[in-house]
């Protein structure tokens, strides 16, 4: 019982973070967030750019923050963009068991090619692992990148130090505007 203390726990943190920022300048304070991101992105690898013209939709995590010390988690909440437009908030929620230990923060881009792979985000049915399925910024891999099950993913790391050597995964949650 007391091996399971630890994910009940994380599993309550979770679950009391809300999908959209409560107060009108929580919401204008993520969206310059948001910008920055992307900027920021746009800057350390031109392929984000290529991605945000092509895409049909993406989401936009300017921070998630993770930690674990044999069972982790990790949370972020963003917003998402079709036609340039925002047309909603989204949040991530992640868990992994394994060998790990420590905590970072990063950011993340999550590019759907097509109407497909976006409805199975904003319908909640879209998870999976991120570690396998992402492209470091810093690493300028973005040329080489290509949808996978209509979906690319960008992460820019930016505080923290995590050692992990463990499986888990992201699950979203879409609130439109």
């Amino acid at each position: 019982m007391i091996r399971f203390l630890p994910a009940c726990l994380v599993a309550i943190v979770l679950w009391g973070c809300q999908t959209v920022p409560e107060t009108a300048a929580d919401r204008s304070v993520q969206s310059i967030n948001v910008q920055q991101t992307i900027d920021r992105m746009k800057a350390e690898d031109p392929a984000v750019a290529r991605f945000l013209d092509s895409a049909h939709a993406y989401a936009v995590f300017p921070k998630i923050g993770s930690g674990g010390a044999g069972l982790g988690g990790g949370f972020g909440r963003g917003q998402v963009f079709q036609d340039g437009e925002m047309v909603g908030y989204c949040k991530m929620t992640q868990g992994t068991i394994g060998a790990q230990l420590g905590g970072n923060n990063y950011s993340e881009m999550i590019f759907f090619k097509d109407k497909w792979a976006f409805n199975m985000f904003i319908k909640g049915e879209f998870v999976f692992q991120a570690s396998t399925s992402a492209v470091a910024v810093e690493d300028g891999g973005g040329d080489s990148v290509s949808y996978s099950d209509g979906v690319a993913v960008f992460t820019m790391g930016y505080s923290g130090l995590k050692l992990q050597a463990a499986i888990g995964g992201q699950q979203f949650e879409f609130v439109p505007n």
